[in-house]
């Protein structure tokens, strides 16, 4: 019985304590609360200024200096340094990573460690152009060896204490989101260590594919040990049973018989036979399996199990086919006779007794030993790391803290681990060790030469360090993410990195713009603009200092070289003149004579008079988009608009013009001027039926501004002697409106511009043309201004419709080879239609942020791409042209130039002819009534009125007097024409009158100008003639003051 109870449990508690103990050395690191305890071994020789320890030193390490670090917004910082570290773990290398902190700033230093100096270089070269490659614009300075020794070597004092850290490294969670940004980044150790005097070093130790799978075999050993005492199950049964039976039989029988038989047989018989048959049979033995499978269990129990299964294992196949065919006759006859007798006696009896007894019990219990079973997952998970380790590099790696201070030391350490813990952190035991002073000398000997120092424990040689993998080292030896003193941290987001088209076109006349810009770097690719592609115009935008002025510069010298000429419209700063101003083949044309040539246009000339009718321009065209123009300009209401272009329309037929036919009769070159327009629209207003109050608004309104056009510098800019067409719009060209005080007045003259040009090229340029000109409109606003889409019920959105009709006007000269060249600092005050109608869109650093999305989302640029456009450096900018697949990012080329400050010479006024003769004999004609009809004297009449730069008007108005006379009275009607003739005349009178209220006084300085400046023995009827004109117009006219004149005529007049 005592068998039958012995235990089949063959495992040992030894076993267990021992594969625990292991456990607790292998996964645990035990050990390392032990570190500070244990023999510190001197591997190296002291550390000193030993020229060939430091020659030896500088053979074998190298370092780099980061100055600026570029991060990709798209791309994992930790995935790229998983790469570089990786790389340089194959060469064997050491990787090292110093942070020197200071009162001021920290240094942040990578470097390699290569043991074979003969590898050293390739070590460094793999690190530097890694780094250069997955951190791009990045800034890294090679530490030569006085560098080496002051920034490295001799931060790591043999003075300081050293506390270690060893501990794996995790993430805190899996992916990163806009809410839950990396939060372990090294710059949190710095910000903590602000001021404070430290060094910290890492080492990390590249471990190889073999030492890996031995370490890998290892924890497979360990857990196969541990296996067996995870888990127990016994089963207990008993059973027990007995039986009596016995039986006896006694029989007797007698038996007589008696037969005769006779039988008579014939049989005929044939037979065939056909036989196929199989046979297959296996026979097995279990004594040998058994054996097997128990020793994988248990010893004994398997040769148990294996008894009852068989004998042997042993098989046959067999297969076999066969044919008979027979044929048989028989005849036979019997007879018989059968007599018998049989006696039998039998006893029988049958006695049985049965007794059965029997008990049964089973118990089953199952054990399972927690400990082991969380054992066995460390192991697995601890495996995987393995995995990881395989696949992307192991190390064995540790962090030094050191500084005179140990409660700095102390604190960078555990700052330093609270960090890079994570989720799998636990799977080892991590330890801070701080070292005092005595062994801290010695782990710095070993730290100076960029080594582990090696422990003894009990006998077990140890490092400080534990084994990563390399995705693990990315989070102990990674970057900053935000800037620290001393180290700028950009953010960057990824553009192109070369032109690519959908359509594969190819540029027959490339501007080159500059080079590719990525990642702060400047690269070798060029970005090329087509010419022919600025036809369909171009916006630049930018802020103040980033670059906007230079990139114009650049495309227009370009432009020059391929014999494309540009017309520059500057309505400030007035830098292009000292650009290109002072170039031989560009003209400059301004608003002030002193400074530069005078820019004069007449608003009211049109192309015509041409026998091709396509090549004329009609009146009525001209006079909408002039009106269109004077919308924009100035701020219109309720009829203003309408008042103003009747007020036109009588101009032009007050100079002669048909404006049915847009013809004229008296001259193709009689054109209104400002002062025809403001006194018709007074006598339009006067005449008209709106009441007091509007009439005063209109007058106050339109009639200032009007007057303001016809007096000062603006008289000499709208004036009829205008500068040719040719000369302003197929020349290169400057139009300087920087000292125009009015921001109404410079929309004007850029509006005119920008019309004048735009009836040139329909006039004389071919449709479809290549780029032939450019135009480049800066502070566009100042025209092309934002307006609401609302209309209201006096304005019904005049001016968004004005503006309108100038992009569509701009936006169609295209076709006559125009290009635009649209360049403003405020996107937002722009119209839409501008940045929407341009091709090519050059934006650089753009601050606001309503500028850079409405910008932005234009370009097709996405988000990141539009935050980026805030932090760009001077002279890049993102470019991009609608047949491009991606915006790119250009570092445009600098335009260098000998920029001088541009000098004009104003030229000596010309005497003026003497053609106070002429005047004289026009006014004589006419106060005379004098009539003439002959062509050939009207022929010379004309010649001489063109000499006296008259008003157009007046020049009508004196034609057809003279072809018919007026009728007395016709002083009222005289007054104006005779004040233009004699304009000093006019001035003295208005000296006078503003002098004196003496009627009598008026006569007689007006009679002593007329004599002094005109003819000084002038007939008596002539010369009252004259005064009454001059004093008509004034006090009539223009003053309006009726009673004055007449009390003038009365008491002071024709005596």
């Amino acid at each position: 019985m005592a068998d039958e109870n012995k235990s089949i449990d063959v495992r040992k508690q030894e076993d267990l304590a021992v594969a625990i103990d292991n456990a607790d050395v292998l996964l645990n690191k035990s050990y390392l609360s032990l570190l500070n305890t244990a023999h510190i071994t001197e591997q190296f020789p002291s550390f000193s200024d030993n020229t060939e320890i430091i020659e030896d030193f500088n053979k074998k390490v190298r370092f780099f200096d980061i100055t600026q670090i570029v991060l990709n917004k798209s791309e994992n910082m930790r995935d790229k340094l998983v790469t570089v570290f990786n790389s340089v773990g194959t060469t064997g290398a050491s990787l090292l990573m110093h942070i020197k902190g200071s009162a001021e700033k920290v240094r942040i230093q990578f470097g390699v460690r290569n043991q074979d100096s003969k590898k050293i270089a390739l070590s460094q070269e793999v690190l530097e152009k890694n780094l250069k490659a997955n951190f791009p614009g990045s800034l890294f300075g090679n530490c030569d060896k006085t560098t080496l020794k002051e920034n490295v070597l001799d931060a790591i004092p043999f003075s300081g204490v050293v506390s270690t850290v060893t501990d794996v490294a995790g993430f805190r969670f899996e992916e990163e989101t806009k809410d839950r940004q990396f939060m372990q980044g090294i710059e949190k150790l710095i910000d903590t260590l602000q001021g404070e005097n430290y060094s910290l070093l890492l080492v990390a130790d590249p471990i190889s594919l073999t030492d890996l799978n031995e370490s890998r075999r290892a924890l497979e050993n360990l857990y196969s040990s541990l296996v067996p005492f995870c888990e127990s199950q016994f089963t207990l049964g008993a059973n027990e049973s007995d039986s009596v039976n016995q039986s006896i039989t006694n029989s007797i029988t007698d038996t007589v018989s008696n037969s005769v038989t006779t039988t008579v047989t014939h049989t005929v018989g044939k037979s065939e036979t056909i036989t196929d048959g199989t046979s297959k049979s296996i026979n097995i033995s279990g004594s040998g399996i058994g054996a097997i499978i128990g020793t994988c269990i248990a010893p004994g129990i398997g040769t148990v199990i294996g008894g009852a299964i068989g004998s042997i294992v042993s098989g046959s196949f067999s297969k076999n086919h066969s044919e008979a065919h027979g044929t048989n006759e028989s005849d036979s006859t019997a007879k018989g006779e059968t007599k018998g007798n049989s006696h039998t006696e039998g006893n029988s009896k049958q006695e049985g007794s049965a007794h059965s007894d029997g008990s049964s019990q089973s118990l089953q219990i199952k054990f399972e030993n927690h400990g082991v079973k969380k054992l066995l997952e460390r192991i697995d998970e601890t495996l995987k790391r393995y995995n990881t380790c395989a696949d992307l590099g192991m190390w064995n790696c540790a962090v030094y803290c050191i500084s005179e201070s140990e409660y700095v030391s102390q604190m960078a350490a555990s700052v330093y681990q609270s960090l890079i813990r994570g989720k799998n952190s636990s799977l080892e035991n991590g330890a801070v060790t701080l070292w005092d002073k005595d062994q801290s000398k010695l782990i710095i000997n070993s730290l100076k030469h960029m080594a582990h120092p090696m422990l003894d424990i009990g006998g077990l040689r140890v490092t400080p360090g534990t084994l990563i993998s390399s995705s693990e080292l990315a989070i102990e030896a990674g970057l900053p993410n935000h800037s620290v003193p001393g180290i700028p941290v950009i953010e960057c987001a990824e553009f192109g990195r070369t032109v690519a088209t959908y359509d594969d076109i190819k540029i027959t006349r490339g501007i080159e713009l500059g080079k590719i810009y990525n990642m702060h770097t400047e690269e070798k690719l060029p970005v090329e603009l087509d010419a022919d592609s600025l036809t369909s115009h171009t916006f630049i935008t930018g802020s103040t200092g980033s670059g906007k002025s230079n990139t114009v510069y650049q495309i227009l010298s370009s432009l020059q070289k391929r014999g494309i000429n540009f017309l520059v419209v500057e309505p400030a700063k007035g830098e292009y003149k000292s650009v290109f101003g002072s170039n031989i083949d560009v003209s400059v044309y301004g608003t002030n004579p002193d400074l530069e040539p005078l820019l004069r246009i007449n608003p009211f000339s049109f192309p015509h008079g041409n026998e091709d009718s396509s090549k004329n321009i009609h009146i009525l065209e001209h006079l909408d988009r002039l009106i269109e123009i004077f919308n924009v300009c100035w701020p219109m209401y309720a009829a203003m608009p309408a008042v103003l272009k009747e007020a036109v329309e009588k101009s032009y037929e007050d100079c002669g013009w048909n404006l049915t036919e847009s013809t004229n009769k008296y001259g193709s070159e009689l054109y209104p001027t400002f002062a025809d327009v403001t006194r018709n629209i007074r006598t339009i207003i006067d005449s008209s039926e709106y009441d007091a109050e509007n009439k005063g608004a209109y007058k106050g309104s339109l009639i200032t501004r009007l007057k303001s056009l016809t007096n000062g510098i603006n008289a000499l800019i709208f004036n009829t002697n205008e500068l040719d067409n040719k000369d302003l719009f197929d020349e290169n060209v400057i139009v300087d409106l920087s000292r125009v005080g009015s921001t109404e007045t410079k929309s004007l003259i850029m509006g005119l511009l920008v019309l004048k040009l735009q009836e040139y090229r329909m006039t004389s340029g071919a449709m479809n043309a290549s780029l032939r000109h450019v135009t480049v409109l800066e502070e566009a606003h100042n025209l092309l201004k934002r307006t609401s889409t609302e209309q209201s019920q006096d304005s019904g959105n005049l001016l968004g419709k004005s503006v309108e009709m100038l992009t569509n006007s701009i936006a169609e000269m295209r076709t006559y080879g125009e290009g635009f060249i649209i360049a403003d600092q405020a996107p937002a005050l722009l119209d839409m239609a501008v940045i929407r109608n341009t091709n090519t869109k050059i934006i650089m650093r753009l601050p606001d942020k309503d500028d850079r999305e409405l910008v932005g989302k234009a370009a097709n640029l996405n988000d990141d791409q539009i935050i980026e456009l805030a932090k760009l450096p001077r002279g890049v900018a993102a470019v991009y042209q609608n047949e491009w697949v991606e915006a790119v990012l250009c570092k445009v080329k600098h335009f260098v130039t000998e920029e001088k400050m541009y000098s004009y010479t104003k030229p000596k006024d010309e005497p003026e002819a003497n053609i106070t003769a002429d005047r004289l004999e026009i006014a004589k004609l006419l106060c005379k009534g004098v009539a003439v009809t002959a062509e050939s004297d009207l022929k010379e009449l004309k010649e001489k009125l063109n000499k006296l730069n008259l008003h157009a008007s007046t020049v009508v108005q004196i034609l057809r007097s003279i072809r018919s006379p007026l009728e007395s009275p016709r002083y009222t009607k005289l007054a104006p024409i005779v004040s233009e003739l004699f304009p000093t005349l006019k001035d003295s009178f208005i000296a006078s009158f503003n002098r004196t209220s003496d009627t009598e006084q008026w006569t007689i300085d007006v009679d002593n100008a007329i004599r002094e400046q005109i003819q000084s023995n002038m007939e008596e009827e002539l010369l009252r003639s004259i005064r009454q004109c001059i004093i008509t117009n004034y006090l009539h006219n223009e003053l309006g003051k009726t009673e004055l004149l007449e009390k003038w005529a009365n008491q002071g007049g024709v005596k």
